[in-house]
């Protein structure tokens, strides 16, 4: 029954983290194909298309991911109604309304760097160029890191990569080279102003809280009871810091604040459960034994 019912706290993290990056996930949607598409003699000229427009080139890559995040958002909206109750009765102080334009950045900002890291893996003459601006802006040699869906916590090795390799991203979607022919191909959709990386520079540390406790519980050959509720705490806590900073943009706190909620329902789902109880007393009593 649910009094010895115990959730997998790695499913648990997983599913924060979820609801923090769906801050920054564009609505998925299936494009029409063409009945008569253009030319490709006639598109090398074509003015530039929006930014968002799909590489048809890479569709059935991102088939895949679109299917994994569609999944994300469903198992995350199951229970919708709960969580806008839970969300409701918080008693954190509401952002209201975030701008549309911001709403936009943080959104712009996530998916440029998603793209530019599959363009990177995808094409090996991309990342021998970005190794050779590596060396040029003298900073550290590296590959830039793909985002994969299935793979817990990514985003943060994509956004920690992305920011080591700023100068060398911001020189190589400049490139005439990279922006020439079909205009779906051209790299300088991707280039990342100072407001984009700013916003990758204040999301990266409320992602390796997750990464961090993820790779925690995901290396420790018995995970226990007894370590996972102090983890929730810091985790809690930490989450709730970034929340009220009021330095940190609005679209990185609202995405922080879904997290919460998810996290504030499966935590308060311990008090009633007499395995996480039974884990802590058996700790206390160990503890006055041996201390």
């Amino acid at each position: 029954g649910h009094q010895t019912q115990v959730r997998c706290f790695a499913h648990i993290l997983n599913l924060v983290y979820m609801a923090l990056c769906q801050q920054f996930e564009p609505l998925l949607r299936k494009k029409p194909k063409p009945k008569d598409p253009t030319p490709l003699s006639l598109a090398v000229d074509a003015p530039d298309v929006d930014e968002w427009e799909d590489d048809p080139e890479e569709d059935e890559l991102d088939e895949v991911e679109a299917e994994t995040l569609q999944a994300a958002e469903t198992l995350l909206q199951k229970k919708n109604t709960e969580l806008e109750l839970l969300w409701a009765q918080s008693a954190r102080v509401p952002l209201g309304d975030i701008p549309v334009e911001q709403e936009l950045l943080g959104c712009s900002a996530m998916q440029k760097i998603i793209k530019i890291g599959q363009r990177c893996v995808r094409k090996g003459p991309l990342q021998k160029k970005l190794a050779y601006y590596c060396g040029l802006k003298n900073i550290p040699v590296l590959k830039m890191v793909k985002r994969v869906p299935t793979r817990w916590n990514t985003m943060y090795n994509v956004v920690d990569r992305a920011l080591k390799l700023r100068k060398a991203l911001d020189a190589i979607t400049k490139l005439p080279e990279y922006n020439t022919g079909c205009p779906t191909q051209r790299l300088k959709h991707f280039f990342l102003d100072d407001a984009d990386w700013a916003i990758l520079a204040a999301l990266l540390p409320i992602l390796k809280i997750l990464y961090d406790a993820t790779n925690r519980i995901s290396t420790s050959q018995y995970p226990m009871l007894h370590e996972v509720i102090p983890m929730m705490d810091i985790l809690n806590r930490t989450l709730e810091e970034s929340f009220n900073d009021e330095t940190l943009p609005l679209v990185i706190r609202r995405g922080v604040q879904r997290a919460l909620v998810v996290l504030d329902k499966y935590y308060s789902k311990v008090d009633y459960s007499l395995m996480w109880k039974t884990a802590m007393c058996a700790l206390l009593s160990l503890l006055k034994r041996f201390l």
